[in-house]
């Protein structure tokens, strides 16, 4: 993974070999899309480019290893006071019954930068007003909104 290391928060003793198994596999299937890899607890936080979020989404939900079938929800950060960087983190929460295991992809947008929409991939995000909508964050009187390409 070039160097980009797998962090552990929390207990170091509480980990399962299926966190650690998990983790490993994710690093050997997407060893060039995934920024980093965060455990807390019993959560698995990766970090991807907006750009290989879709064919990330389509491995997870279709393949017999990460058996992702559902998007639970999606939600964003905006960092007004950030100057350097991307503005916008957009959360992804994707769950394996199978596995037990929940999976938070995040990726990181500009100002006017887009995300594609998973609505082909998950049919929850037709229910998901953040995906059909678009990402809506309210500061005030400052309304700002993340549009996803159908």
């Amino acid at each position: 993974m070039n160097g980009r290391k797998v962090h552990l928060i929390g207990n170091k003793n509480q980990p399962t070999i299926n966190l650690m198994k998990i983790t490993t596999l994710l690093k050997e299937v997407f060893p060039k899309y995934i920024n980093s890899i965060i455990v807390i607890k019993t959560d698995i936080y990766i970090d991807i480019s907006p750009k290989h979020l879709v064919q990330i989404c389509q491995i997870m939900k279709n393949s017999n290893i990460f058996l992702c079938k559902s998007l639970t929800d999606i939600w964003g950060v905006d960092y007004m006071l950030r100057t350097k960087g991307p503005r916008f983190q957009i959360n992804y929460s994707l769950e394996s019954l199978a596995l037990n295991q929940r999976i938070i992809l995040r990726t990181f947008l500009h100002d006017n930068e887009k995300s594609l929409s998973l609505s082909y991939i998950f049919k929850s995000c037709k229910l998901v007003r953040a995906e059909r909508y678009g990402i809506c964050m309210e500061y005030g009187s400052l309304t700002i909104q993340i549009y996803a390409v159908y």
